[in-house]
């Protein structure tokens, strides 16, 4: 029920209203402060109530109150049946925009009318489904079989009712969630875009249809001028809907709009204050553009409000240390996560920077344990070989880069679109003195993912091909080629990582290489 009010409210562009997320924590019966609340959230009116369902009846309570005086504007109980819960939704949404004296066009009218379903047992599992969403939207353990079984729980809600479009577009995302960020899984994104071309059909004006569309556009064919397309739809549609600033942000990111994309995400951050989401997207940009003392102050502020997820924000803070090249300041941001080994990866490399090896080895296994299965683009067997790389243990590393080897290659056989994997590739082949098939993936992995078509992982795959020429010997090339791209904001390498990553060993003996990496060196912040 307030999922689906706040969706109603949130079409209407006259009003500003807060994404669910940020006003979870306050549902009934905890005890609340509305001033505080609408002075946290950024709001003057607060709608509040209670649902209660017994049997095929169900009763809801609804006020809409002033935050600022407490003073209360409308309130209204409604007893039906359950197959009015809809009716009840819209009507709900309608007098509070009238209560709030907002503007609505002729479309914002039909949408608040409109009915998601007819069938409740659908629409419950919808909204099971988007529930488990929700509750993960990043790469940790179990992400794949939560986006799994919303699949499973929407396909069973499409069944039900064949013309059940918003079912179709979180169906459509789920899919793709699952092929974004999951390369072995296979089928996602033909399973996406048949669920897409069924929402086009029921529902093509939808906002719901249209952010559908971008983020098959952005995750499925990366195709980001179309993309930002969609999403200008689907705001014109859906004007307060986070995601739509989210994912507008990082497209923008995509295509080197840095200050647009700045400027989306702390819209995002506006509409979606207590997510720690968009807080996240919006520091990682600052990393992106290198603006370090943006970055980790921002860090602080949500170390300080999502205490639940302060070892995640240490750890970035860690990050930005890592990148500015300053390993003593990582260390002590480290030391300070609550749980010790939180943040393995930055603790593996903080280890390998130090060129401690031993310790870099056993944090290779507590990643890989936190990462099952086996991470595709990062495995284990990567990270075993660079340990033992730099530690100078020739065989075991040779080892440890021909099962990686095996792994890219076995990824690449199911699926040729992924130019980071071929990238990877490119850097193990040239360890295993593969010169001749190394240089043609890294340049194709180049060709692939130019930094004109993506300005976040572009840089990488000219730094990654770098790595390969200054592995396979040829010193100038590399070089060279880290001259043209240590300049550029987006994931190229960093100061932190030419100065102290051992990767970079091979070239440290050279007086230009020494030049370049002096001149990447961040400029500090004057005091004020």
């Amino acid at each position: 029920m307030q999922d689906e009010i706040l969706t109603h409210l949130a079409r209407i562009a006259d009003l500003k209203v807060i994404s669910r997320t940020s006003v979870m924590d306050y549902r009934s019966g905890i005890a609340r402060n509305l001033r505080e609340i609408g002075e946290q959230l950024g709001v003057a009116h607060v709608l509040e109530g209670s649902v209660q369902r017994a049997g095929n009846r169900v009763r809801v309570n609804a006020q809409l109150v002033d935050a600022r005086t407490d003073r209360h504007l409308w309130a209204q109980t409604y007893d039906r049946d359950l197959a009015d819960v809809f009716a009840i939704q819209s009507e709900i949404a309608k007098i509070i925009a009238d209560q709030l004296r907002a503007k609505l066009s002729p479309q914002e009218k039909a949408a608040l009318a409109s009915k998601p379903t007819q069938d409740t047992d659908a629409y419950d599992l919808y909204l099971r489904a988007k529930e488990l969403m929700h509750i993960t939207s990043s790469y940790e353990p179990g992400s794949v079989e939560i986006f799994s079984n919303s699949v499973n729980l929407l396909e069973k809600a499409v069944a039900r009712d064949p013309n059940f479009s918003l079912a179709y577009c979180l169906l459509a995302e789920a899919n793709l969630s699952l092929y974004w960020r999951y390369e072995s899984v296979l089928g996602a994104r033909e399973r996406a875009e048949v669920a897409l071309e069924a929402a086009r059909r029921l529902a093509p004006e939808a906002g719901e249809t249209h952010l559908a569309e971008a983020l098959f556009f952005y995750w499925g064919k990366r195709d980001y001028d179309h993309a930002l397309e969609s999403l200008e739809k689907a705001a014109r549609s859906s004007p307060n809907n986070v995601d739509v600033f989210r994912f507008t942000a990082l497209v923008e990111r995509r295509l080197g709009r840095w200050a647009e994309s700045i400027r989306h995400e702390l819209r995002a951050v506006e509409l979606d204050p207590l997510d720690w989401h968009p807080r996240d997207e919006l520091i990682s940009t600052y990393l992106l553009v290198r603006d370090y003392s943006a970055a980790e102050r921002l860090a602080d502020h949500a170390i300080a409000d999502f205490p639940d997820r302060a070892d995640y924000f240490r750890a970035i803070k860690a990050e930005a240390a890592f990148d500015r090249g300053d390993l003593k300041a990582a260390r002590a941001c480290l030391a300070t996560l609550s749980v010790p080994d939180y943040s393995a990866w930055q603790l593996w490399a903080t280890a390998l920077y130090e060129r401690n090896y031993e310790e870099a080895a056993r944090l290779v296994n507590v990643w890989t344990e936190r990462h099952e299965p086996d991470d595709a683009a990062l495995p284990r067997s990567w990270m075993q070989a660079l340990t033992a790389r730099a530690a100078g243990k020739s065989e075991t590393a040779r080892a440890a880069f021909l099962v990686a080897q095996q792994h890219y290659t076995a990824l690449l056989r199911d699926r040729n679109d992924q130019p980071r994997l071929l990238s990877y590739l490119a850097i193990v082949d040239a360890a295993l003195g593969r010169k001749e098939e190394a240089l043609q993936e890294g340049r194709r992995a180049v060709e692939m993912l130019p930094i004109s078509r993506d300005a976040v992982y572009g840089p990488e795959m000219l730094g990654n091909l770098a790595l390969v020429y200054s592995w396979v010997g040829e010193r100038d090339r590399a070089i060279k080629q880290l001259s043209s791209v240590v300049s550029l904001p987006g994931s190229a390498p960093s100061y932190g990582e030419l100065k102290l990553d051992p990767r970079w060993d091979d070239l440290r003996g050279d007086p230009r290489f020494q030049k370049l990496v002096t001149s990447t060196a961040p400029q500090a912040v004057p005091k004020k």
